[in-house]
């Protein structure tokens, strides 16, 4: 396996807003084939902008957008309508993400894997967080340094397609790493990503000889499902490959996840017993469950009991006869596997079923 080549890089600031719940994150050493962040004119962050979706694109950004990234007076650009929104790209054209370009190293004509990967997942390029682009782009670095081409298989292979944050009557769509292979933090927040928006022509000059027809704009509720030939060796010896690379390549993140791992498996994970709100009275159904949960051999033989919360509305009313419907309640099912989780939720439905009967 070939050495990566690495390089030692100063601390940048991701734009992260800690109003938002956003902190700022140390760049890392990376890997040759990681572009540099193209810094772009400063401009403001409007809180009414991250309410309202509206597209934070001016003719003076796309200006200097086209400067700094070098982008051709051959691609065509629009700036959306204040009543545009991702999924609003007129016929013909579609959307892209100004940090797909400025974090992440797309050109025009775009990557043709991440068109293939949309594509083939029957979603929009605009509906794909910028967690995608960046697994894509670390992949594809990762996988050079180690002496292998990254193509759509082996990046449906080692990520995980997932919805995730809601945008309207939508999901966006993210990916996480599988095998352990891990990047560290590295350019992971970027402050109002999705407000920054366009909509690109498509064209040769936009999406080179990728079927025009093939670029989707439309957002859908689900990604479509891949059916993955047989793993067989040579793909378990790359994912080896890649994942002990990535250690190396990033080895604070792969410390730091190890350290968390081992908190976690530390940690009381639960507690036990209906909780009441001021001025409300239970009745003894609550505590008899409790009781009867508190007596189980599941219980019994726990080191660390887990938390669920939930609302006494979700549950019948013969186990909270005298409960409002606004009343939040803790339960104690304490359980440390998730194969002994399993038992006492079956335990609690069948508890609940045989009360109902009554």
């Amino acid at each position: 396996m070939r050495r990566p080549f690495l390089r030692g890089i100063p601390h940048e600031d991701t734009g992260s807003d800690p109003e938002l719940g956003e902190e700022k994150v140390p760049d890392c050493a990376r890997l040759d084939g990681i572009p540099q962040k193209i810094e772009m004119p400063w401009r403001s962050s409007s809180r009414s902008l991250a309410r309202d979706g509206q597209s934070g694109m001016t003719e003076d950004i796309v200006i200097a957008l086209r400067e700094r990234v070098g982008i051709s007076d051959a691609v065509k650009i629009l700036v959306p309508l204040p009543d545009q929104r991702p999924m609003d790209a007129p016929p013909g054209w579609f959307c892209l993400y100004e940090c797909f370009l400025t974090e992440f190293g797309i050109r025009f004509p775009v990557l043709p894997l991440l068109l293939e990967y949309a594509y083939e997942r029957g979603v929009a390029l605009s509906q794909l967080t910028h967690g995608v682009v960046r697994h894509m782009v670390f992949s594809a670095a990762l996988a050079k340094a180690a002496g292998m081409k990254l193509d759509r298989e082996l990046f449906e292979r080692i990520t995980d397609l997932r919805a995730g944050v809601k945008e309207g009557g939508f999901k966006r769509f993210h990916t996480s790493m599988k095998h352990d292979i891990v990047f560290g933090d590295h350019r992971t927040k970027i402050h109002h990503w999705t407000r920054y928006y366009f909509f690109v022509k498509v064209d040769r000059a936009s999406v080179g000889d990728f079927d025009p027809s093939h670029v989707l704009t439309e957002w859908v509720q689900e990604p479509g499902r891949i059916v993955p030939r047989k793993v067989n060796t040579t793909l378990k010896e790359k994912f080896r490959t890649l994942r002990d690379l990535s250690r190396e390549t990033w080895a604070d993140a792969f410390a730091e996840t190890e350290r968390k791992k081992k908190e976690k498996k530390g940690k009381a994970i639960a507690i036990a017993i209906p909780l009441s709100v001021t001025g409300v009275s239970w009745g003894c159904h609550q505590w008899h469950l409790a009781a009867t949960f508190m007596q189980s051999p599941i219980i019994g033989r726990q080191k660390y009991p887990i938390f669920l919360i939930f609302k006494a509305s979700d549950l019948p009313p013969a186990l909270f006869p005298d409960a409002p419907s606004w009343v939040s309640t803790m339960m104690l099912l304490a359980c440390a596997s998730s194969q002994h989780r399993r038992m006492t939720l079956f335990a609690l439905q069948r508890k609940s079923s045989l009360l109902r009967k009554k």
